[in-house]
């Protein structure tokens, strides 16, 4: 399977896989370990999905933990109520520009 059908994150780690082709851009995998074609198959096939789920841990970040999402939280309600105190500013100052009449 080529990196090009990949998303990027996983991109890099994929080129550095020692199943890495760089010839034909993708993971080459071989077994020759048993005496069946069958077995050696799925001794492929189980090396492919424990490759991809290393790829998987490595380059996709764990779950928020609460205290970040917290945190994220605080400077985005910080952000607004700024947001709103300068356009209250903006707002007061063009009504004071306003002949009374």
């Amino acid at each position: 399977m080529s990196t090009k059908q990949k998303p990027r994150p996983s991109q890099h780690g994929i080129r550095a896989s020692k199943y890495y082709t760089s010839r034909s851009d993708s993971l080459s995998f071989q077994a020759q370990t048993h005496r069946h074609r069958d077995a050696n198959t799925d001794e492929n096939l189980e090396k492919l999905v424990e490759e991809v789920q290393r790829i998987y841990r490595e380059s996709v970040p764990g779950e928020t933990t609460p205290g970040k999402r917290k945190k994220h939280e605080e400077v985005a309600r910080s952000f607004d109520r700024a947001r709103l105190r300068e356009k209250k500013q903006h707002s007061s100052k063009k009504q004071s520009r306003r002949a009374i009449e």
